[in-house]
């Protein structure tokens, strides 16, 4: 439930929409694997969170951690905390120490003086957050129907086992319908 509650506050964060805008237009409309080439460097790693996040909401849990695996690698400590929760939910407790680690280490590199705590201390605060959260429902429900529904038509449109590989134009405009519902 901690994963639902930062799927959904990194969906409806302001400038979510905006991120996934720029992710959609850096990769293009084109579906070719060749679209890809070169990307990676000028990539809006924020929209990948967003854009993996907004694939967990929508029941696509595989996608989700492909594209939060790249969102980690590229530095977003989001990304490698929802990595985190997803492995601890799963059972496998060695991959969400892994993760955790990727957390703490990225926290500290950022130095004392942005977070001016431990880094295991920030995590532990984050960790009562987000609990607490999802224990007492503190947030509405994010209503996800057309976003489940558009992520069922990219994956029967792509031809990779169901996974789901770049997002569409559209998905920031659920964005913000989703912003505005909760």
């Amino acid at each position: 439930r901690r994963l639902g509650v930062m799927a959904r506050w990194a969906v409806t964060q302001a400038g979510a929409a905006t991120h996934v805008e720029e992710l959609t237009a850096l990769l293009g409309n084109d579906e070719s694997v060749a679209q890809f080439d070169g990307w990676t460097s000028a990539v809006d790693v924020d929209g990948v969170q967003v854009f993996a996040c907004m694939l967990y909401l929508a029941h696509h849990p595989e996608s989700a951690r492909f594209w939060w695996r790249f969102a980690a690698g590229a530095g977003s400590t989001a990304a490698a905390y929802c990595l985190y929760l997803d492995h601890l939910g799963l059972g496998e407790g060695r991959e969400a120490q892994f993760w955790k680690q990727q957390v703490t280490t990225a926290l500290f590199q950022l130095g004392p003086a942005p977070l001016d705590t431990d880094p295991e201390e920030f995590l532990k605060a984050l960790e009562t957050v987000t609990g607490y959260s999802a224990r007492h429902n503190t947030r509405r429900t994010v209503l996800t129907g057309r976003l489940e529904a558009d992520f069922e038509r990219l994956t029967n449109h792509h031809d990779d086992d169901g996974l789901v590989c770049r997002p569409v134009p559209h998905l920031a405009d659920r964005i913000h319908e989703l912003a505005v519902s909760r």
